[in-house]
């Protein structure tokens, strides 16, 4: 159980750490997974056709046109991913029950039962040993990393919501011509996407625009692999607030920054203008670094009346205005030691 323990203290981890960096969405749209211990009766998942799976005629780990055990992966029952490809199934059935085995008789088959579209019954049996719930069910409730094998899991389409549906992308967006981030956005509904990676296709358009665009992103985080998940949640493309609005109220006494400045900001590739203050360039590119990139340190560096900012391929030098102010002065690029 060394290894189990290991491996939920490490989902864990990362789960809480995606959790904590999410931003201003609906609570429906943010992660929330079931593990596959929680799975149940009435739950749809859908399998996406895959070329390599298809040409191959791959069988599918786990499936089974038996409901027992003691055919799991045997050559009679085995399923090819050409029964599964392009159908919904929906879970009819899930049951635990031990199971004799040469090896060992405290071993557990857990088993769910799926009816295809066409009414067609196929079971999904976990391997033994994999799912132990009969010895640590709390542990087993909490791994996150045992899904069933290239299938999306479809009841997130029925998390949109039209009257939630007014967000701001986090993302470059094409607005008048040119890419930017932070615009406005509404979106029109959810889809299936297209691997279970990615398994839900949001289709929305730019404000001022009737072109609809899509990008597939991750919901509940449902039968996804918890390594798939940092960076595609649905918060890590859109939120409520305008980005714009957040800003200003960060730096507070009163500021608003000017369109020149929000322009550059949310550019595909952020320009830094001179007299940018010190806020408006770590909006634009991030805060400086403090550990190594390749080999050299990134710093901040501060003396009486101007700073500098290292970044991984330039420094900044600011310098106090008449008001005291830090603006951007110069850049020049890093040189790196050889």
């Amino acid at each position: 159980m060394k290894f189990e323990a290991a491996r939920f203290l490490f989902v864990s981890a990362m789960l809480v750490a995606v959790q904590a960096m999410a931003q201003d969405v609906p609570a429906a749209y943010k992660l929330n997974q079931l593990p596959i211990s929680a799975f149940h009766a009435g739950m749809n998942f859908y399998f996406p056709p895959q070329a390599q799976l298809l040409a191959t005629n791959s069988p599918v780990a786990g499936f089974s046109t038996h409901d027992h055990c003691r055919f799991y992966n045997t050559p009679n029952h085995v399923v090819h991913y050409s029964e599964l490809s392009a159908h919904s199934f929906v879970v009819t059935n899930k049951t635990s029950s031990p199971v004799p085995r040469p090896i060992s008789d405290t071993d557990w088959c857990h088993m769910l039962t799926l009816q295809r579209d066409d009414g067609k019954i196929y079971y999904y049996i976990l391997q033994p040993n994999a799912f132990d719930i009969a010895n640590n069910e709390a542990l087993a409730q909490s791994l996150q990393s045992i899904v069933i094998p290239y299938a999306i899991y479809s009841g997130d389409l029925l998390l949109y919501n039209k009257d939630t549906a007014n967000f701001y992308s986090r993302f470059l967006v094409e607005k008048n011509g040119k890419m930017k981030k932070y615009q406005k956005v509404h979106i029109a509904g959810f889809e299936l996407g297209a691997s279970p990676a990615a398994p839900v296709r949001v289709v929305y358009w730019v404000d001022d625009s009737t072109k609809k665009k899509s990008i597939d992103l991750i919901i509940s985080g449902t039968n996804v692999l918890p390594a798939n998940i940092p960076g595609h949640l649905f918060s890590d493309y859109f939120q409520l607030q305008d980005e714009r609005i957040v800003f200003n109220n960060k730096v507070g006494n009163g500021y608003s920054v000017s369109n020149q400045v929000w322009d550059a900001i949310c550019q595909g590739q952020p320009k830094l203008i001179a007299n940018m203050s010190e806020e408006e360039i770590e909006e634009a590119i991030g805060r400086p670094k403090t550990d190594p990139v390749d080999g050299f340190q990134v710093t901040v560096g501060k003396q009486v009346n101007n700073r500098t900012m290292t970044y991984e391929d330039r420094v900044l030098a600011l310098m106090e205005d008449e008001t005291g102010k830090l603006r951007l002065a110069e850049v020049k690029p890093v040189t790196k030691p050889k």
